[in-house]
Parts: C-alpha cells; structure tokens; sequence
C-alpha cells in the first residue's frame, strides 16, 4: 500500500551488494579459520588462531585437509582427521550463515524497500497522544477497523 506512493530518488548501485559480498566472504574465512580453531580445541591442541599475514593464505591448505597449515605453534603433527576437520569448518559455515541470514532479515526491515516509514510504535503513539484520546479518536486513526454505526432508518430513507 505505501510503496506505491513513494519514488525511490536514487537507484542502487553496485557499491552496496559489493560490500554486502565481501563481507559475507570475510565472515566466510574468518569461519573456516573458527572451525579448524574448533577441530583443534577438541583434540587436546587448545584454541589457536593463525597470525594475521597467514589468515587467508592458510585457507588453500585448510580447504584440503591440512589443520596445521599457517600456526607456529602447533607441530606438523597434528592429529585432526580432515574428516573432523572439514565437519568442524561445516558446523561453523552453517551457524555463520543462519547469523549473517537472520542479521539480512533484519536489516532489511530496518532499512529495505518494504520498510514502514512515519509509523509510530505502540509506546510512542501511547506517550505522545495517550490511552483516552486514542479511544477517543479511533474511528479517525483506523476507520477501517471502526466505522461510523449507520442508522437503519437514515439508510432506507431516500
């Protein structure tokens, strides 16, 4: 209903799905760096992260299995299968996306073309205009939800 009567003065361009992708590809590594983080905290290693200038070159080497790649300190010798590796990386992706989905959701409510603009909330409409004067005034508010009561006999009269 209110989408019909607005424009939108200013298109979408490209610069808001480009940061919206490298943001999900961040999260995207940063989650298979947590899972391989994971696998080794279970075990027995502990919990450990890779230096920054080995985050995203140890992620070739993670992909294929190899949990050691990229840590200094942790030996060659580790014992995560790539099986527990890869279903930790798998369980980490799969939480990551329900966030980075549940967080697309909101934001899009927030702030996406289905948005509801000038509606007041329950508790500012109550503050601002209060409980008798928003009973008072209800047919003037929502007259869809309560209507003038017409008189039968001013109806049939001509």
């Amino acid at each position: 209903m209110q989408q019909e009567r607005r424009t939108n003065p200013y298109p979408w361009t490209w610069e808001p799905a480009a940061a919206v992708g490298l943001g999900v590809a961040l999260v995207g590594a940063l989650g298979v760096q947590a899972g391989r983080s994971l696998a080794l905290l279970a075990t027995g290693h502990g919990w450990q992260w890779p230096p920054g200038d080995q985050l995203f070159r140890s992620l070739p080497g993670l992909l294929t299995g190899n949990a050691s790649v990229g840590l200094t300190t942790v030996g060659p010798a580790v014992s995560v299968s790539p099986a527990g590796l890869a279903s930790a990386i798998i369980i980490v992706e799969i939480l990551l996306a329900l966030a980075l989905t549940l967080a697309g959701k909101w934001a899009w409510d927030r702030w996406g073309t289905g948005r509801i603009l000038g509606m007041a909330s329950r508790p500012e409409a109550e503050q601002t205009l209060g409980l008798t004067r928003l009973h008072q005034v209800r047919r003037i508010i929502r007259p869809d939800l309560y209507p003038k009561h017409q008189q039968p006999w001013k109806a049939t009269r001509p």
